[in-house]
């Protein structure tokens, strides 16, 4: 019997070297001054969840799922090789304290590229641990503020032909991008005239 657990051993100590962890991390907060009838509509208006939905850049073909859930696609982004095309499940609602919060509840991904990378980027995507929460409100300056935070984690086996600095530098670089130019560009489309809501 210890022949056979020494070999187990091993061959957990082995698989665990093959893997190489990438960790995405992006945060961003901006704001934009507003007025009393903005401030008004936002935090007495409901229609603002579905107006905060529709400002983003990055979500697109949205379907409401019921009880503040949403199904949407994001964005592609492009990395080594391989888009990625995110299909996400999220939840948007008013909390306690007025603000708007958006919420990641479950993601899928396509991918297109060379088969060879898009058969090892949705194997990964499989074990992919991602979390992300936008939240939106009026602060005491009565200012508009967005703030972002997003955390993607996952192992990339070292069989796989691509420096993992290059996909930790590429898709960190992408992602904080994307992030912060969807705060921004959420929080210019809110800043106007409110009465264009649908």
């Amino acid at each position: 019997m210890r022949p056979i657990r020494l070999c187990c051993l091993t061959g957990l100590l082995l698989a665990c070297e093959a893997l190489r962890q990438v960790t995405w991390t992006a945060k961003t907060r901006r704001s934009l001054p507003t007025d009393a009838d903005f401030k008004s509509w936002f935090l007495q208006d409901d229609r603002v969840p579905a107006c905060v939905i529709a400002a983003s850049e990055v979500i697109s073909d949205v379907t409401a799922l019921g009880d503040d859930r949403y199904e949407a696609y994001l964005s592609s982004t492009t990395f080594p090789f391989v888009t990625l095309e995110p299909k996400m499940i999220f939840a948007c609602s008013r909390n306690a304290e007025g603000a708007i919060v958006i919420q990641l509840l479950d993601q899928k991904m396509d991918a297109s590229g060379p088969s060879w990378a898009t058969n090892i980027v949705l194997a990964t995507s499989h074990i992919m641990n991602t979390t992300s929460t936008c939240k939106y409100w009026i602060d005491d300056g009565d200012e508009l503020v967005g703030e972002a935070s997003v955390a993607t984690q996952f192992d990339i086996p070292r069989w796989v032909p691509i420096p993992v600095t290059v996909i930790q530098n590429s898709g960190q670089g992408a992602i904080q991008k994307q992030v912060d130019d969807d705060v921004l560009a959420v929080l210019a489309k809110l800043a106007t005239t409110p009465t264009t809501a649908p």
